[in-house]
Parts: structure tokens; C-alpha cells; sequence
């Protein structure tokens, strides 16, 4: 997907979907696909709503739970409404009012342990240490794949199986 934006002139938006062989066949989520979500509720944080409303349906058709947010303030009181609603955020490092750096440092007081996800057009080196220190599990450059992403969540998925795995034994 590629988006191109100009105040006061506009906005253009490619979204570029998959080929299908029949129209009428649902989307299956092959339960041994090591990439796919087990139901894992995340929270999507984009300030472009095409990008939260892709985004979103892309992760549920991948076996997620996803809660899409379009404004970092509104996904913000949803996060300390419900701060155990959600096993992991993918939030947009570019926003107003709020940068998803400062949203992961506000999450990280409220449950140190949240995996997040950033994600950016451009990524600044100093961003990318200041989400280091946060403790951001990764930042990835848009346009980001439906595989890229999904890879993301595998591992954060997979790093907490073996984290409780190593506790429980």
C-alpha cells in the first residue's frame, strides 16, 4: 500500500491485493501456519483510517482479534480502560497529538510488558534508539507486507510461548 498526502490538495491511496482464483472462496487460516494469530486480541493504531481499516482486516483474516484506533489519544484511553484487553499494540511512530514513541512510553507505565510494534515511512536513528530503550520489539518501514507483519507478531508470539514455557518448568 502506498500513500501520498498534501494538505489542503488531497490524498491518493494504492492499495495493491492479492490475486484470486475464485472471489467466492473464504479466506482460511491454515491452523499449522506458524504465522498465523491464534486469536490474540491487538490493538492497531494508525492516524490514516485506510491504514487502521486494512490493517485491522488484514490481521483478523490472519486469525487475530484486532481493535483498530484512528486517534493516539482515543487508542490510549482504550489501553488504560482495558490494559489486559490486549496480548500486543501495532502503533504508527508518525501521529498527531501523540508520536507512537510517546505512546509506547505511556503503555510501558501502564504494563511494562505489552510487545509493541512501530511502525514509519521514514525511521530517524535517533527514533529508532529512543524505541531501543523503550523496549520496542521491533520498528518496521512502510509500506509494511501482510508477511512482514505477520512475521513481527509470530515472534513476539513465539518469544512469549518460550518465556512461559522456561517459567513454568
Amino acid at each position: 500500500m502506498k500513500v501520498y498526502s498534501e494538505p489542503g490538495t488531497g490524498s491518493a491511496f494504492q492499495i495493491y491485493f492479492p490475486a484470486v482464483i475464485d472471489a467466492a472462496t473464504p479466506t482460511i487460516v491454515d491452523e499449522r501456519d506458524a504465522s498465523a494469530g491464534r486469536g490474540q486480541p491487538i490493538l492497531f493504531l494508525d492516524d490514516e483510517g485506510v491504514l487502521v481499516f486494512v490493517g485491522t482486516m488484514m490481521l483478523e483474516q490472519s486469525g487475530y482479534k484486532v481493535t483498530g484506533q484512528s486517534n493516539g489519544e482515543a487508542g490510549l484511553i482504550d489501553f488504560r480502560q482495558r490494559p489486559n484487553a490486549f496480548d500486543a499494540v501495532v502503533a504508527d511512530l508518525s501521529m498527531p497529538a501523540i508520536s507512537g514513541l510517546q505512546f509506547a512510553g505511556e503503555l510501558r507505565k501502564i504494563r511494562p510488558d505489552i510487545p509493541i510494534l512501530l511502525t514509519s515511512g521514514y525511521i530517524d536513528p535517533q527514533d529508532q534508539i529512543t524505541a531501543i530503550r523503550l523496549g520496542v520489539h521491533a520498528v518496521l518501514t512502510k509500506p509494511i507486507s501482510h508477511k512482514e507483519l505477520l512475521a513481527a507478531l509470530h515472534d513476539i508470539f513465539q518469544e512469549r510461548r518460550e518465556l512461559d514455557k522456561s517459567q513454568s518448568a
